[in-house]
């Protein structure tokens, strides 16, 4: 039987390509969904444009609304599960996902793995994940101990420890010569700011959004 695996990432994602070398190499068939874009579905899931005209019919919801595009993406993630029927649905981060599609998932027979690669207790994450988190069969975080027994505390039952990589398949050596001490491609963070803080003194170049600016 071929492993087959739905990853939910945005097609916009730096994820997509290292995903795709990664699981060929290791044997599987894999799948992509943009949990928070509509029309990049429809463009790789042709399929889904019916399916989405369907529900739209039938539950008239406005998918140009905010909440009508969360609710649609929710319902056609459910519809290439029961469509695709893929062993395993790896959802990275996975804000716009709902607990009740990840449950409707699981009753398919599908193992559901969420990965989370911003840290867990961030306010902003840790609210999303005591709800929804818990659904998912597996918990995947980037963060190694105390993190890993903290969850485990908090009802998270398997929880497991994956670190973010570099894809080597891909990584070429450019013979530059060096210009800055330290680079940071990112988002602002507090946790960043933390640690850049201790490299005062150094030359260090940032690449990013958010609030660096006036960090």
């Amino acid at each position: 039987m071929a492993k087959t695996i739905l990853v939910a990432t945005p097609y916009d994602s730096t994820w997509v390509e290292p995903f795709q070398h990664a699981l060929k190499k290791l044997g599987y068939s894999a799948t992509f969904f943009d949990y928070r874009n509509l029309w990049g579905n429809f463009r790789y899931h042709p399929w889904l444009f019916g399916a989405c005209l369907l529900k739209v019919k039938k539950s008239l919801i406005n998918p140009l609304h905010p909440k009508g595009k969360i609710k649609l993406l929710n319902q056609l993630l459910i519809s290439t599960c029961r469509q695709l029927r893929p062993q395993y649905l790896l959802v990275i981060k996975g804000e716009s996902l709902t607990k009740a599609t990840i449950q409707t998932v699981n009753e398919l027979g599908i193992t559901t793995l969420l990965w989370q690669v911003d840290p867990v207790f961030d306010p902003a994450i840790w609210r999303y994940t005591q709800s929804v988190g818990r659904a998912y069969q597996v918990y995947i975080t980037c963060e190694p101990e105390p993190v890993i027994t903290k969850l485990k505390r908090a009802g998270f039952n398997k929880v497991a420890y994956m670190l973010g990589a570099a894809d080597g398949s891909t990584m070429r050596q450019l013979n530059l010569p060096k210009i800055y001490d330290v680079t940071l491609v990112g988002t602002c963070h507090p946790n960043r700011e933390k640690y850049l803080a201790k490299l005062i003194g150094l030359d260090v170049l940032i690449w990013g959004w958010g609030t660096w600016p006036t960090s």
